[in-house]
């Protein structure tokens, strides 16, 4: 009877605590309508929310794995002659992943991601868990600009 009391107290005081916590889930999922988890991919996902399908698509792939971007912003400073296709192919044939060739002509993006090597990979984490809550992640993102007027469609 004492031990049922104390999970009852214990449940009671998490659940308070949440409630009335600013930095609380329950109290964080009523202030803006979305669940905690959700709000917390949202963080993860905002550097890249913006950017084109086609680029944002290469590097959730790209991030599943830190050490081939790692590896790869080194063979780019090595090769920042090469523009263009020419660097595109010769990123190919040194056998980088698809995700990573499409990312050659972007080595800002490559650098942002081995400059934040944690958010690479919780980023990298996110998508092998869970690429449909990602994806949702972004979209509602980009809603989100849009309906403030900072996306507009071309």
């Amino acid at each position: 009877m004492k031990y049922q009391s104390l999970v009852c107290l214990s449940v009671f005081l998490l659940i308070v605590s949440c409630t009335l916590s600013p930095s609380g889930g329950l109290a964080a999922q009523q202030a803006t309508g979305v669940p905690v988890a959700a709000n917390a991919l949202d963080q993860l996902t905002a550097p890249i929310a913006l950017y084109p399908d086609a680029i944002a698509i290469q590097i959730l792939t790209a991030s599943k794995d830190f050490d081939k971007v790692k590896a790869f912003a080194g063979w780019l400073e090595k090769n920042s002659s090469l523009k263009g296709t020419e660097l595109q192919d010769a990123a190919q044939k040194a056998g980088f992943d698809t995700a990573l060739v499409a990312l050659a002509p972007f080595p800002q993006v490559v650098k942002m991601m081995v400059e934040k090597p944690d958010w690479t990979k919780a980023l990298g984490q996110a998508v092998t868990a869970d690429k449909k809550a990602v994806s949702d992640s972004i979209q509602r993102l980009r809603a989100q600009a849009q309906a403030v007027g900072n996306l507009k469609t071309t």
